[in-house]
């Protein structure tokens, strides 16, 4: 299969809730299963990034990382959020110069 990443680097592909819960981001126009916890219609980083930025992903604007990645997935555990982030994070900055 293959990848399916999202604008924050999240490779939708490779989550437990992947086409179960959530067809990801880019299908879904930000609008992820974990969003019924942060009371938000449509993710912030989605809105940002695709939306207002109009850019393929986070890696490609000029101020990231930035705070939106200081969020935490609420569903996810302190450890795995860190790790979430600095894969996301990696994801991104190699995709920066495609």
């Amino acid at each position: 299969m293959k990848k399916k990443i999202s604008c924050c680097g999240v490779i939708c592909s490779e989550c437990r809730h992947y086409q179960s819960v959530c067809e990801g981001c880019p299908e879904s126009n930000g609008r992820t299963y974990w969003l019924e916890y942060a009371e938000e219609s449509t993710c912030a980083i989605y809105r940002c990034c695709i939306k207002t930025k109009h850019y393929p992903h986070c890696g490609k604007c000029s101020a990231f990382p930035c705070n939106h990645y200081d969020l935490d997935d609420p569903t996810k555990t302190v450890k795995e959020n860190e790790e979430a982030h600095r894969k996301q994070k990696e994801q991104l900055k190699r995709l920066r110069n495609l």
